[in-house]
């Protein structure tokens, strides 16, 4: 089970309806499940004793039916008094959940979002403590499970999560990008998409994704242009480049940033994906964010 958090109006359920689709899995808020019996209507001193355990009773259900499914939930929310309240950690705890995620998103746009639902002006340190709340909280039950933990923000508050993609590229030249001998990634056409990483899938004898690396940029220029700006840090002989840019004008290339060898190996399908690309595929969720 992923477990999918933040404050109102963060748009979690964007997030796991891109995820759901990405992994394949089927997406449940915790809100849902809690007003399925009537004995979880919200209310001062919401969550006692009967009632998380009830509710992980529900929990479980569903995980008993299917262990792959994505759970949205607010760690912190108003109760019927307004006030700040936490649900508590042990019905986490209780439960079998693979990775957490916290979604975040501007203070400005949050402050007018969640003043309008609770028709409230809201001070702008206050949304800003909730948000800070909600990841801090986020974060102990992450430590506390021994679990991944990423925060992911909207693009630009346009209600668009930034995309990575899985990038095949060869064992000699996957093992020059760790070793900080190759810094660009030369491919024929770009993704279009904003992207913040890429994957590194390490192609035949390993067939598994081996790194990632965050983009710095994204070039396309006239080839003999992109060569002499690259050329230090290409990581192949002129030669090959223009073998690979032949009857071609222009070049592309990932700039890349930092970069990560990972301890073990990963599979495609944790990825959520079932082939093996033969350029790219975006990616909108990290399974192993600790790696």
């Amino acid at each position: 089970m992923i477990l999918v958090c933040g404050i109102q109006s963060t748009e979690k359920a964007s997030f796991c309806e891109q995820m759901s689709k990405q992994i394949r899995a089927s997406c449940y808020s915790i809100d849902e499940i809690i007003n399925r019996k009537n004995n979880f209507i919200l209310e001062i001193n919401t969550y006692t004793e009967k009632k998380y355990r009830n509710l992980i009773e529900s929990i479980k259900m569903i995980q008993h039916q299917q262990t792959n499914f994505i759970l949205e939930v607010q760690l912190c929310q108003f109760n019927a008094l307004m006030k700040f309240e936490k649900i508590p950690k042990k019905v986490f705890y209780d439960l079998n959940i693979s990775s957490l995620v916290v979604i975040v998103d501007d203070i400005e746009r949050l402050k007018e979002e969640i003043g309008g639902l609770y028709n409230m002006c809201l001070d702008y340190e206050f949304v800003e403590k909730m948000q800070e709340t909600e990841i801090a909280y986020a974060t102990e039950i992450a430590e506390k499970l021994n679990i991944g933990l990423q925060i992911k923000k909207c693009f630009n508050n346009k209600r668009i999560f930034l995309q990575d993609i899985v990038l095949p590229i060869k064992p000699k030249y996957s093992e020059k990008i760790f070793r900080g001998e190759k810094l660009y990634e030369y491919r024929k056409i770009l993704c279009k998409k904003n992207i913040d990483k890429i994957y590194i899938y390490e192609t035949s004898p390993i067939k598994k994704i081996v790194g990632e690396a965050y983009l710095l940029e994204k070039i396309r220029m006239e080839k003999q242009q992109l060569w002499d700006f690259t050329r230090t840090y290409s990581g192949i002989t002129k030669e090959y480049f223009e073998s690979y840019f032949r009857n071609h004008q222009m070049a592309c290339a990932y700039k890349l940033g930092d970069i990560t060898k990972y301890k073990n190996e990963v599979e495609l399908e944790k990825f959520g994906v079932d082939f093996v690309p033969q350029s790219f595929i975006y990616t909108t969720f990290d399974p192993y964010p600790e790696l």
